[in-house]
């Protein structure tokens, strides 16, 4: 049975002079006979029974700090901020700012940050749910290399379903599926008929459509995205509620067509199986094989291009569920709707504050203008104190248990600011000549919507002309949940 919060707050003003009044009699002796409000006195009661009832108000509202503190007493604490997942599938020449095209085969960093701006017709919201004009940012989580793909791009279809690319070919123990991949019939990945030991064990060939042929010496990594059909509430693996932990249900290989008649396996160490053993959609990341070479294939159907082929065997024991996947497409990134920023704080206008900053309590540092508020575990700050040593300063709930030596500050997400502390619960800070910090900025996208993109690597913005599929809708963003509401203390931070 749960326990009744106290209500501390159980008096008004009326109660409190009324039960003044009362007492007045008794109190003065009989000498304090008016007490009407012209009266001084009573006015004077008036006063500090307002003032009373402003405190009893205080104290039936408490503080986030000791919030938090009772939360961390039982071993939890609030949901931190998680910004929004995707997926990204990036297809077509990437074009640098000169117009001068790259190598066929670019290689795209971790950190990359694609812009996404509205298709026609579509709008974005910003934090306040209004109509907004700025792009969406999103940073890629894994380095990736692209291919250059033959046919046609993937295209949004009807119900933000995405209509898969026809460079990709499907065959599942010799049957070709890939017009039941095309038509969106979600094809088994797996045959239905037992293999010799009571279970199912068929090959599956994903076969890749490249418009050149893959030059010797290339490296990198390149990504699939199978998008599995599984039962509601199981989140994909870019999806901050994936699940960690749980052991797949099959052993997957992968192999790649190394001569006419042979297939080479890869590494089971350099392979990334996203899908958790096909158990839910996820990226497949594979090296770009080198030793033997990746072996290619001209098409029969007069369209061009180069065949390579994958393999993957993914056995099913007896009565087991049979994989069925909706759409592979090839050049597929995670990224996270947020940003890195880096900024110098030798610029004029943050060095005015720096320059007001006094050894007083009080002292707080606005951001410059953003994308997006801050996340506030990410956020870091150096600064050159009067002794010449440069400190790191760290970003904490609160500062309510910070001693007067602990370099922390309080990220203000929806001032935009840092708050510091007064000497006794958080250091007081000062500083020399340089600071500096970087942030990562989620920005809130639920009605974000598939729209072109511009690639960039932290300098010059490049535009892809063909980069313009958001796969998926970004999902598991999340905002501090405020603790004086009902802290949630069922997932620990």
């Amino acid at each position: 049975m749960p326990l009744e919060p106290p209500a501390l707050d159980d008096l008004t003003w009326d109660d409190l002079m009324q039960a003044a009044r009362s007492r007045i009699p008794g109190a003065s002796g009989g000498h304090w006979t008016l007490h009407a409000p012209v009266d001084p006195g009573i006015t004077l009661l008036e006063l500090y029974a307002a003032l009373l009832e402003q405190r009893l108000f205080w104290m039936d509202q408490p503080c986030d700090a000791r919030q938090r503190a009772l939360i961390h007493l039982l071993g939890s604490g609030p949901r931190p901020v998680i910004s929004a997942t995707t997926v990204l599938a990036i297809t077509g020449r990437i074009i640098q700012g000169d117009d001068a095209p790259i190598e066929d085969f670019p290689q795209i960093p971790a950190g990359t940050v694609l812009t996404l701006r509205p298709a026609v017709g579509t709008a974005t919201t910003n934090r306040n749910g209004g109509p907004s004009q700025t792009p969406l940012a999103f940073s890629t989580r894994d380095a990736l290399t692209l291919l250059p793909m033959q046919g046609s791009p993937a295209r949004p279809g009807r119900r933000g379903v995405t209509s898969p690319s026809s460079d990709v070919g499907l065959i599942v123990g010799g049957a070709d599926r890939t017009l039941d991949l095309h038509a969106g019939r979600a094809p088994e990945l797996v045959a239905a008929r037992p293999g010799p030991e009571g279970g199912a064990s068929e090959e599956v060939e994903i076969i890749l459509r490249l418009k050149c042929k893959v030059p010797p010496g290339t490296t990198g990594t390149f990504a699939l995205l199978l998008d599995l059909l599984v039962p509601p509430g199981i989140p994909p693996v870019w999806s901050p509620d994936a699940a960690t932990d749980v052991p797949p249900p099959r052993e997957v290989t992968w192999a790649y067509r190394s001569d006419p008649d042979r297939f080479q396996e890869f590494d089971p160490r350099q392979v990334e199986d996203g899908t958790a053993g096909l158990r839910r959609p996820g990226l497949v990341r594979l090296p770009i094989p080198r030793t033997p070479a990746w072996f290619a294939t001209t098409p029969t159907d007069g369209a061009g291009g180069f065949a390579y082929a994958l393999r993957l065997r993914a056995p099913l024991a007896s009565g087991g569920v049979r994989p069925r996947v909706r759409q592979v497409v090839p050049n597929g990134v995670a990224a996270g709707h947020r940003r890195r920023l880096e900024f110098d704080m030798t610029e004029e206008r943050l060095a005015r504050q720096l320059a007001a900053w006094l050894r007083l309590p009080g002292n707080v540092l606005d951001l410059p203008e953003a994308e997006g508020p801050p996340i506030p575990a990410t956020v870091r700050l150096q600064l050159e104190e009067w002794d010449g040593t440069v400190a790191v300063w760290e970003p904490a709930a609160d500062l309510a248990r910070s001693g007067p030596g602990d370099r922390h500050f309080v990220v203000d997400r929806d001032a935009g600011r840092l708050r510091f502390g007064d000497g006794l619960q958080g250091r007081l800070p000062t500083y020399r000549a340089r600071v500096n910090f970087d942030s990562r900025s989620p920005m809130r996208s639920a009605a974000a919507r598939p729209g072109t993109s511009t690639l960039s690597d932290g300098g010059r913005p490049r535009q892809p002309p063909g980069a313009r599929s958001m796969w998926c809708r970004p999902r598991g963003g999340e905002t501090p949940r405020p603790p004086t509401r009902r802290p949630d203390v069922s997932r620990p931070s």
